[in-house]
């Protein structure tokens, strides 16, 4: 049993009062909330308005096919694109995985299939895109087309690597397994390269290790000794004369010679002998270093780029290098120089908001996008930030790396900001007040929440530690409640209601997290949602209604309840499961689905008669209608 104790705000504040004014001014007074849907019954129904693309997502892998004329890449959302060299325009888009990244694709020889790793092994016909096997794999990296393309190999998990026969692949269903050699789950196997003969095949681990495969006696020899001092392999491939050997510490083997690239490698790739060329070789990774070696014996060529190294392919014949990047850039490097870039990935969305006025949505992953509801206008800013509603007109508030902004969603430029830090670590959550005046930040499972005062400056963090997943406050700004998770796997959690100036009024500690808070629309209830065991696995899940200011519970019911917010004083609508669904508030139960795909993030108007959410990827906006 927890004690409960009186929250207490500490004597240590930070005051920035200049940035402070400036922000308040910005804000300005406040206005009238539009009213809220009236209707107690009714049928509600989501037309739709408009599907958002946020870009910027991180190309994790690349491959030019045999011929050169096309390349495709993978994101980070699973998605995969096949693009026209020359044009750059993309020839078919499909979507591999929902919640894995595409870390691995290869063309086989003939061009005509492309394989790829994204927790399953993945087959699409190179020409339409269409899917022509999957398996289930667990392994997110290590595939191989043997020269002739006669064999695949990929793992599958635990350092098990299976081999296929391509050669019966004539249905989706007739992919033989010819080979499988357990592995070392300690030692989860990176990268697969098969020998000229297509009878050996090498796999390297990330303890260091390289396995030697024999497929024509089905047996894996002795792996080579682990060798942490020099990092996993990150690469492995078959040159004319031997085996590419690409280790995250910087070290390249490449047959008789020893290769040094300045930083981490994350990304490796070599263009055989063509006409008796020397291989091309390419390393990249950390703090945006670019190595390129011509001649085993010539010193590398260096480039700076402007950001971390995810992915690298070259085209046949070594003269176009293609480079993904951390920001989500995809270019072509040509003679040393980077060309334009591809449009890129789609990116995953984290943070999903709608101005104080209804007007305008903003979706934010490794870029934001800025959406005008009335005229459909998009502006888009290559920066990654958490948004949340801000006090009037246009405007939303901002928590970037470097502080709290303010800015138009009209102009997708910042208005003001509070320099100094308010930093909520790798999951931000803000809660504005009615009033404008004061913010609730907080997001890191090691931090504290903290409730910045926006008139004075001054930030105060409450003695609650644990990640902040939602907040709210009561419509006349008198209490405000939090929602967190706190413990190495999320094992507890807590339910604090404080008033305006940080009083504790009311508190509840679980095992499990607390996972959202809604004030409804009088004022006079909330609702919030518990689930025991983990913040990744809820059991015993429960929504509660409590009284207030009494705060007594009114009622309870089963139910595992992600996020929760009020239609009006008689419905709300909850992320429950995987989708989102209608409630009745006064019976405490799910009157009927909404939308039945999955649904990461979500946000209600302040009008509450528009509803922006995500699965991750596009961002669905759609208006509440009643009949």
């Amino acid at each position: 049993m927890h004690r409960l104790k009186q929250a207490r705000l500490p004597q240590c504040r930070r005051r920035t009062a200049a940035a402070a004014w400036a922000l308040a001014i910005a804000m300005g007074t406040g206005a009238q909330e539009p009213p809220a849907p009236d209707r107690a019954g009714g049928s509600l129904r989501l037309e739709p308005v408009a599907t958002l693309h946020v870009p910027g997502g991180v190309a994790r892998a690349a491959a030019f096919a045999p011929d050169g004329e096309t390349l495709v890449t993978g994101g980070e959302r699973g998605d995969v694109i096949l693009w026209q060299r020359d044009t750059q325009e993309v020839r078919w888009q499909r979507q591999a995985a929902t919640d894995r990244a595409v870390a691995e694709l290869t063309f086989d020889p003939s061009g005509t299939m492309i394989a790829g790793m994204c927790g399953d092994l993945v087959v699409w016909d190179a020409q339409t895109g269409a899917e022509l096997h999957r398996r289930v794999a667990g392994g997110t990296a290590g595939v191989a087309w043997s020269a002739g393309g006669t064999r695949l190999a990929y793992h599958s998990g635990d350092g098990v690597v299976n081999v296929l026969d391509a050669r019966s692949a004539a249905g989706a269903d007739r992919w033989g397994l010819t080979e499988s050699f357990p592995g070392d789950a300690r030692g989860l196997v990176n990268t697969l390269a098969f020998a000229e003969d297509g009878e050996t095949l090498y796999a390297g681990d990330g303890r260091g290790r390289i396995w030697s495969l024999d497929l024509a006696q089905g047996a894996a020899g002795t792996p080579t000794a682990p060798d942490r001092d020099r990092g996993t392999l990150v690469h492995l491939q078959w040159l004319d004369d031997g085996l590419l050997q690409a280790r995250s510490g910087g070290e390249i083997d490449a047959a008789a010679h020893a290769l040094h690239h300045d930083g981490a490698i994350f990304a490796c790739a070599a263009q055989p002998t063509v006409d008796g060329s020397p291989s091309v070789i390419a390393a990249g990774g950390s703090k945006g270093r670019l190595s390129l070696w011509r001649g085993r014996a010539d010193a590398p060529q260096r480039l700076q780029l402007k950001a971390d190294v995810a992915a690298l392919a070259f085209a046949p014949g070594g003269d176009e290098l293609l480079v993904g990047l951390y920001d989500g850039s995809l270019h072509l490097l040509r003679d040393g120089e980077l060309a334009a870039p591809l449009a890129g990935h789609p990116s995953e969305v984290r943070s999903l908001a709608f101005s104080a006025d209804s007007r305008f949505v903003v979706a934010s992953g490794a870029a934001t996008v800025f959406f005008n509801v009335t005229n459909r206008a998009e502006r888009s800013v290559r920066d990654s930030m958490t948004v949340t509603t801000g006090r009037r007109g246009a405007e939303v508030a901002v928590l970037r790396d470097r502080g709290l902004e303010v800015w138009d969603a009209s102009t997708a430029q910042a208005l003001a900001s509070l320099p100094g830090g308010v930093h909520a670590g790798r999951w931000p959550c803000l809660a504005l007040s009615p009033d404008g005046a004061q913010l609730v930040v907080g997001g890191g499972f090691r931090s504290r929440t903290t409730a910045v005062d926006l008139r004075s400056g001054e930030a105060s963090q409450l003695d609650e530690w644990g990640r902040l997943l939602d907040a709210a406050w009561t419509p006349d700004g008198r209490f405000w409640a939090t929602a967190t998770v706190a413990g190495n796997h999320g094992e507890s959690g807590a339910l604090l209601v404080r008033d305006a100036r940080g009083r504790e009024r009311f508190a509840r500690r679980f095992d499990g997290a607390v996972l959202t808070a809604a004030f409804s629309p009088r004022g006079d209830l909330l609702v919030y949602a518990k689930g025991g065991g983990s913040l990744h696995r809820p059991l015993a899940a429960s929504v509660h209604a409590v009284s207030v200011p009494a705060f007594a519970d009114t009622q309870e019911r089963d139910r595992l309840v992600h996020w929760w917010r009020f239609l009006n004083d008689d419905l709300a609508i909850a992320r429950d499961g995987e989708g989102l669904t209608l409630w009745d508030v006064r019976a405490l139960a799910p009157q009927r689905g909404l939308v039945t795909a999955r649904v990461r993030a979500v946000s209600l108007a302040p009008n509450r008669r528009l509803l922006a959410w995500t699965d991750g990827g596009d961002v669905r906006v759609v208006r509440l209608a009643w009949r």
